[in-house]
């Protein structure tokens, strides 16, 4: 039998994680994306955070302390 290296079951993983996405998640995703790489001004964030549904997903998914 073949060993599946460790990277690989991570990437698999990730990927079934991943599969049960809504088009909705999707778009939070790329948007967060942005957001985290600075790539969108403080006061677009601010308006974004107004979606209680949006920031609620932020803060569970990246928000931790």
């Amino acid at each position: 039998m073949k060993k599946i290296s460790t990277h690989k079951k991570k990437k698999l993983i990730k990927s079934i994680k991943n599969s049960h996405k809504t088009p909705l998640e999707d778009k939070w995703s790329a948007l967060a994306d942005c957001i985290r790489s600075d790539q969108v001004p403080a006061s677009d964030v601010a308006k974004f955070f107004e979606d209680k549904k949006f920031y609620g997903w932020y803060k569970k998914k990246y928000l931790r302390y």
